[in-house]
Formats: C-alpha cells, sequence, structure tokens
C-alpha cells in the first residue's frame, strides 16, 4: 500500500482482507513503516484520503469488489490463487503470489507499465504492441440466404433505431435493381 501511496498524495491504495484481526495488523505496519519513509508527507496524505481496506465475507464478494473497484495493479496473495484468476476481469496488471511483487512490475520483470489508471481497466487493458498496429476490417457479401436474413435483421435494427435511410440501404438490396421484384 505504501509503494503506491507514495506515488501522489492522490493515489488510491486498496486492500481487501478476510477479517478485521488482518486489516488491525496491516494499519499497525502502515503506521511503522511510514514514520520510516524519507518523505512520509505524500504516502500519508494519500492513505488519508485514498487508502482504504476492505474486509470481505466471501472469496465471491472479495472478486466482486476488485473487478468494480478496477485497479492499475492487483497484487493476489491468497492460498489457490487458481481458483481466483478466472474470475478477477478488471486489472491493468495481475501479480500472483507473495513473491511477485507489484514492484517487479514497475522497475525490472519486463511487465508493460503503461496501465490503464481511475477504473478504466473495466474497458482497457494496458499499452501493447497492438496500439501501433493499423486495423483494417472489411466486408464482402454474396446472396444468399444468409445474406437475405442479415439484411433483414439490419432493416430490423435500423428501423428500431429511427434510422429510416439506414433501413432502405438494407431492403434496397433485396429487390432486384432491374425489375424492383424481391429477390
Amino acid at each position: 500500500m505504501l509503494a503506491q501511496a507514495e506515488h501522489d498524495p492522490d493515489a488510491r491504495a486498496r486492500l481487501l482482507v478476510p477479517d478485521s484481526l488482518m486489516a488491525e495488523a496491516v494499519l499497525s505496519a502502515l503506521d511503522k513503516r511510514l514514520s520510516r519513509l524519507p518523505s512520509p508527507d505524500i504516502a500519508r496524505a494519500s492513505l488519508e484520503t485514498g487508502g482504504l481496506i476492505i474486509v470481505y465475507n466471501t472469496k465471491e464478494e472479495a472478486i466482486k469488489i476488485a473487478n468494480m473497484i478496477a485497479p492499475e495493479h492487483l497484487e493476489l496473495h491468497v492460498p489457490s490463487s487458481g481458483d481466483w484468476i478466472p474470475f478477477l476481469k478488471n486489472y491493468g496488471s495481475l501479480f500472483i503470489g507473495l513473491s511477485s511483487a507489484e514492484v517487479l512490475g514497475d522497475y525490472s520483470a519486463g511487465l508493460n507499465h503503461v496501465l490503464p489508471t481511475s477504473t478504466s481497466s473495466r474497458f482497457s487493458g494496458g499499452l501493447s504492441v497492438r496500439h501501433f498496429l493499423k486495423t483494417l476490417t472489411s466486408l464482402r457479401c454474396k446472396p444468399c440466404d444468409t445474406y437475405t436474413r442479415a439484411l433483414k435483421a439490419a432493416e430490423t435494427i435500423a428501423l428500431a433505431e429511427g434510422l429510416k435511410a439506414h433501413a432502405e440501404s438494407a431492403v434496397i438490396r433485396l429487390t432486384d435493381p432491374v425489375t424492383g421484384d424481391s429477390k
């Protein structure tokens, strides 16, 4: 928590623990370690305004909270972490187990450190080579039964959205361009 809190007074260090005894032990350890920092003011301000220790009741509740917080970094220190990982969906980088400290991701393990902040990991991941590639999409259709069904679905959706010209663009493709008869 201190490693995150020392970044900025606005940093948000959060911890989920299974019981209040652990929460109290962490609070005590934070207090002791905070006083040993060369400039504790930033970390103290961060912990006072945005630090949070949450006591959860079940694994499912902890996972739900973690996904809601959608942290930039998520350290997972639980027995049987494999039972948790498939359900954790919203984080920038996941650090699994006590030995996998987030500081390694910051400085020496080679993980990307350009990560989504402010809950944006709900819809985005970390910066990757894919962000520097241009994605081109294309569509090529041939008249057939599934093509006709796709046009009719597009017409229905366009009308539901109130976009008449879109619907007509689909309908016109359902008719013979010479005779105007339905295909």
